[in-house]
């Protein structure tokens, strides 16, 4: 705003010389003939003192000088022109004092608006795919593959586009004994997993893939899983699949969401761990 305001009192400074220089100009070609016949004579003031001889007074004149350069702007003729050059000022001054106001009240509706219509993104489903997806005739065919994948369902159930910019899935196996026994209290969580960054808008839902390794965590999968078709009682040896995903709303506040889920080799499922809030939770 100072800017503006410095800006406008130097081109009101300009205006205003240029107007004198203007018209000094404008006039000086009428007048040049004339001066030249008439000369005006400069303002001149003398000082007179009587010689000692009583008879003789002499004068001493004084050299005219011009009026200064603020005499003359502040001068009668020129008091219209300050006064609307104020009179503009203070319009620059009540306008940009305006802008400003209609800038904050804007951004606080917008605030306000993504406050009550914040995104919320949520880990709908989390599934294995022991092998790979492919389309055969236009439907969905799963085939066989040294790498099997895990799919998550991730839905935004609030009122605003979210962007995920950070990600992790991490697979553990815990050891032996029962899942509130072993499960650690604050996730540790993997370097090996995560998901690309995107952006889901409300309402929408999306399936997001991540391949596993063949070695170890795929030959692990399937290792369990043939043990628990051969009768082997595995379930003293809980496997579970846990992650995060950190994302913004469009202000640029990050969240948080965190899932977790234990797998079954018996059928290949996951159940959530509802009861685990440092796992399973959504800011």
């Amino acid at each position: 705003m100072w800017r503006i305001l410095t800006i406008a009192v130097f081109l009101a400074a300009t205006c205003q010389i240029d107007g004198q220089a203007h018209g000094s100009q404008a006039g000086s070609g009428q007048d040049d003939t004339a001066s030249a016949k008439n000369p005006t004579p400069p303002s001149r003031t003398a000082t007179c003192a009587v010689e000692d001889d009583g008879t003789t007074i002499k004068c001493n004149w004084s050299e005219a000088k011009p009026d200064s350069y603020l005499k003359r702007l502040f001068s009668p003729e020129n008091a219209p022109s300050i006064a609307l050059f104020f009179v503009g000022l203070g319009g620059i001054v009540v306008a940009v004092c305006t802008l400003h106001k209609i800038e904050r009240q804007t951004k606080a509706t917008e605030d306000t608006l993504i406050q009550t219509q914040r995104p919320k993104v949520v880990v709908k489903r989390i599934s294995l795919i022991p092998g790979t997806l492919v389309e055969v005739r236009g439907n969905s065919t799963l085939q066989d593959d040294p790498r099997w994948r895990i799919a998550c369902v991730i839905a935004n159930l609030g009122g605003s586009t979210a962007r995920i910019v950070g990600s992790n899935l991490t697979l553990s196996r815990l050891g032996i004994g029962t899942l509130s026994e072993l499960l650690p209290g604050l996730p540790a969580y993997g370097r090996d997993y995560s998901f690309e960054q995107f952006s889901i808008e409300p309402g929408e839902r999306q399936e997001k893939v991540v391949i596993l390794s063949q070695q170890p965590d795929t030959a692990h999968l399937r290792n369990l899983h043939e043990m628990s078709r051969n009768g082997q009682n595995i379930s003293t040896s809980p496997l579970i699949c846990f992650g995060f995903l950190h994302y913004r709303d469009l202000s640029g506040v990050g969240r948080r969401t965190g899932f977790a889920a234990q797998w079954h080799p018996e059928d290949m499922s996951f159940t959530r761990l509802d009861d685990y809030p440092q796992y399973e939770y959504c800011d």
